[in-house]
């Protein structure tokens, strides 16, 4: 059973205008999205940038993911990993994520 882990990301502001630091924090959701493991990133709002949701074999990998690949792409501050545990459960349709349980 593959194992999951939300990574929040904060990024690092730059001092010229909020529509450059869109575009950058754009492009890191780009770079985060391509990262083997890696099945969902997207820009939020709130006290971090970016979310990232991760899966991998086992919590090895994931470490390796989040670490030695996420957390070294110029641009991010700092992150949380929040590793989930249990069955996750609900129900919707979507057509850009679908939904998987453990």
């Amino acid at each position: 059973m593959p194992k999951r882990a939300f990574v929040l990301i904060k990024t690092i502001s730059g001092k010229t205008k909020a529509y450059s630091d869109a575009m950058a924090r754009n492009r890191l959701v780009e770079v985060i999205g391509k990262i083997e493991g890696v099945i969902l990133a997207q820009a939020v709002t709130g006290s971090y940038e970016i979310i990232a949701m991760v899966e991998a074999k086992g919590l090895t990998e994931m470490g390796d993911i989040i670490t030695s690949k996420i957390a070294r792409i110029p641009g991010i501050e700092g992150w949380v990993a929040c590793v989930g545990i249990g069955q996750s459960v609900g129900c919707y349709e979507s057509s850009i994520l679908p939904v998987m349980s453990n």
